[in-house]
């Protein structure tokens, strides 16, 4: 669960993730990861991904965008590579 006073960025960080970041302002797409599934609606808040993109929601900057519900993601991480 994501706070309302933290972004997902920061809380997949704290979680050990690693996310690749840059701009934090939902402007470079550096963030962006896969959306799997959506039970509930994203806001998307940037201004990487066009209007299409963002109503076909398959992907989500997870610097600045919020959501309500659940999003389950796809951050590439995986564990048995390391």
């Amino acid at each position: 669960m994501v706070q309302q006073t933290s972004s997902m960025l920061d809380v997949l960080n704290e979680a050990g993730f690693e996310m690749m970041s840059d701009c934090q302002r939902g402007e470079c797409g550096v963030c962006a990861v896969d959306v799997v599934a959506v039970e509930g609606e994203i806001d998307h808040r940037d201004v990487f991904f066009s209007d299409q993109q963002k109503r076909d929601n398959r992907k989500i900057c997870p610097c600045v965008s919020r959501a309500v519900g659940t999003v389950t993601i796809d951050t590439l991480y995986r564990p048995e590579a390391n």
